[in-house]
């Protein structure tokens, strides 16, 4: 079944709108892997806490064929490899209780221009990748998120996407400055788009700037490393003042699963990536805690890739 998507030529570019945009996940020429995990909170009477993320993995052939160029305001482009990956990541983090609520949903109801095409989404993929690469200060590395890309999945023989209400106010007022402007009224559950480029080689080195490349072949680090060690695994020949700031890093890998720390951290916190597959989870630190759900940080020690292959 093809689905028809709308022209978005009469609204701002989707990263710059607060209203929500729609993205049907169905019919694409790469693979999109679906994440279902779980995780107990603290108390045996605790009911779990969910997360699904849906993971499109696009090659970099096909970013070239559906999104050539990036937008006319970004001059710093993206120079991709035939082996490169661009990652996109759509995170459904869920509301209050722990809990993710989807509902029915008819693409002829959503308002015009906001059902987008995937080459418009990919295009926002290669403009995040860009920020990035532009970026002058660590804290830049939130240009590479947005929140307001809704998926619409196809089960049980109709179209779905995440139910939203908006949060109490108490909540809103405890969000991040960057959220409460952003975003004046949250909507839960949330849902974060995310970006990456996955690119695997092997360097002696790490970048500090970059908060987009997942490397598996790149030296592994700790969060607590003292700088002395940290120091020794970056390029000797530039000058650098010691600072906390750091890119995405490889903590270290178990039965195929690398888990990745920046310093900041970026919007999903230390995450977990599979080759293949893309994120499993993440602690999702800002969230999570403003809705008093991770004391301490959550573990997802339940989680299920397509419905059918149990990870761990």
């Amino acid at each position: 079944m093809l689905v028809q998507s709308q022209t978005p030529a009469a609204v701002k570019p989707f990263y710059r709108n607060a209203l929500p945009f729609y993205l049907v996940l169905q019919n694409a020429s790469f693979p999109i892997h679906h994440i279902r995990a779980q995780a107990l909170k603290s108390g045996s009477s605790a009911k779990p806490v969910s997360l699904e993320i849906y993971n499109l993995l696009i090659p970099a052939t096909t970013v070239q064929t559906l999104a050539p160029t990036v937008d006319a305001d970004n001059s710093q482009s993206v120079v991709l490899v035939p082996s490169d990956t661009l990652l996109i990541t759509l995170s459904v983090l869920p509301n209050t209780e722990g809990v993710i609520e989807w509902k029915p949903i008819s693409l002829d109801t959503i308002p015009a221009g906001r059902l987008l095409p995937l080459s418009t989404v990919i295009k926002e993929g290669r403009r995040c990748l860009a920020a990035n690469y532009k970026a002058n200060s660590p804290q830049d590395c939130q240009q590479t998120n947005s929140s307001n890309l809704l998926p619409i999945v196809w089960r049980e023989g109709r179209y779905w996407t995440p139910k939203s209400v908006v949060v109490s106010d108490p909540f809103r007022d405890g969000l991040p400055t960057r959220m409460q402007r952003e975003w004046p009224q949250v909507p839960s559950p949330y849902v974060m788009m995310q970006c990456f480029l996955i690119r695997s080689y092997a360097t002696r080195y790490l970048d500090r700037a970059d908060y987009v490349t997942i490397n598996i072949k790149s030296p592994t680090l700790s969060f607590d490393a003292p700088w002395r060690v940290v120091r020794a695994l970056l390029p000797p020949k530039v000058n650098y003042a010691y600072s906390l700031a750091m890119g995405l890093v490889p903590e270290g890998v178990f039965k195929g699963i690398f888990e990745f720390w920046s310093r900041p951290r970026v919007s999903s916190g230390v995450f977990e990536y599979k080759p293949g597959i893309g994120l499993i989870s993440g602690s999702y630190d800002d969230y999570f805690y403003d809705l008093n759900l991770a004391m301490p940080r959550l573990h997802f020690n339940d989680i299920v890739l397509d419905d059918k292959i149990r990870l761990r």
